[in-house]
């Protein structure tokens, strides 16, 4: 029997420090990212920073060259703002992120909506350095983060005013499954903010090649498989009673985050090593860089050294210190095969609603031709 809410809340904190994970009928999709990102969680935390998603760029050139940290929270507040100010969060106060990596999102979202945040992930090294975060930062109270499967959320329905996602639904085996559970958690008036990298098409209309692309994806970074595109997200939704108020299609934004090369994002990858970057010496910098980069490589090496069957492990560390990933992300977006959306999506104050016609703001065609010939990444 599943409880409330507040009960499921109180029963995860207890689960918290442990290392299993909130049962799941998907566990071996969980146990593939559980592995990978609990592996290269330091190696992530060092180069990424304390957001592990992607940045977004004002144009498609990435000109504008933010830091890699203020290219990140831009795409946060961008997504939460898409359909506009986001009302109360339906009388709730709080707001679930699901995936939340090292829980940097959840934190600034409770202090941007002044809610209870909540954060669940698969991985049990993240959720104690979200844990660790939120307390740095004030708000041990206010958010909370627990091991759970974003298959199978341990809360009772309506427990949310808002459902964040931001790159968690590709590592999600049933697809509709997973919207459907945003559904059920949504308060009604609740939100859902989702963004991720979609197929650019259905299964049926991808060539070999596309689907060879994906395929590597899935190798690269242990995500799901089972890959739907930005039209079969938008059905699932309304399948599940919820109205999608904006869509926005991100594809071309991502270049600058890309096309940052490692050296950049360890000198710029937030506001303060940008600004110190900017006050060494070049030969200051270069060594600060090599530091860097032999703090990585050993935090690459760990664990291949620390784990029994480490061999499992060797090719995500590697295509990650060698830019190996990078590789297989631009070969997927320049093929076609991949794209990046936005939805922003409302659970009806009377129930299930049943689709409108398109907001005037929202982006239902999309060209992937033109998106393949442009080459963005």
């Amino acid at each position: 029997m599943k409880g409330t809410g507040e009960d499921a809340e109180a029963g995860g904190a207890a689960r918290r420090d442990g290392p299993s994970v909130a049962p799941s009928p998907d566990g071996a999709s969980a146990a593939a990212a559980r592995r990978l990102y609990d592996a290269l969680g330091r190696s992530y935390l060092a180069t990424y920073g304390e957001h592990v998603h992607i940045g977004l760029y004002a144009d498609r050139d990435g000109a504008d060259r933010p830091s890699w940290g203020a290219a990140q929270r831009a795409m946060v507040g961008e997504l939460v703002a898409l359909a506009g100010p986001p009302p109360p969060l339906a009388g709730t106060g709080k707001l679930l992120d699901i995936g939340c990596g090292h829980g940097a999102t959840a934190c600034d979202l409770a202090e941007r909506f002044g809610c209870d945040a909540v954060g669940i992930n698969i991985s049990p090294f993240q959720v104690a350095y979200a844990n660790a975060l939120a307390a740095r930062r004030g708000l041990g109270g206010r958010a909370r983060f627990l091991v759970a499967d974003g298959m199978a959320p341990p809360f009772g329905a309506g427990a949310f005013g808002a459902v964040v996602s931001i790159e968690s639904a590709a590592y999600m085996p049933d697809k509709r499954k997973f919207v459907s559970e945003i559904a059920r958690l949504l308060a009604p008036g609740g939100r859902l903010y989702l963004s991720d990298f979609c197929a650019a098409s259905p299964a049926p209309q991808r060539s070999r090649r596309q689907q060879a692309a994906l395929d590597a994806v899935d190798a690269a970074f242990a995500s799901a498989g089972a890959w739907a595109c930005a039209e079969e997200y938008r059905r699932m939704m309304e399948a599940c009673g919820l109205l999608v108020l904006a869509e926005a299609d991100w594809t071309l934004r991502l270049r600058g985050f890309w096309d940052i090369g490692l050296a950049e994002a360890l000198l710029r990858r937030d506001p303060e090593s940008e600004a110190a970057a900017r006050g060494r010496s070049a030969l200051a910098n270069l060594a600060v860089l090599f530091v860097r980069l032999l703090h990585i490589s050993w935090l690459c090496l760990q664990p291949l050294l620390l784990h029994a069957d480490a061999r499992p492990l060797a090719k995500a560390v590697w295509g990650f210190v060698l830019g190996g990933d990078a590789r297989i992300m631009r070969r997927a977006f320049g093929g076609g095969a991949l794209m990046y959306r936005a939805f922003v999506a409302v659970k009806p104050e009377g129930g299930a609603g049943k689709p409108g016609p398109p907001p005037a703001a929202r982006e239902v065609a999309v060209d992937v031709a033109a998106v393949r010939d442009q080459r963005p990444l």
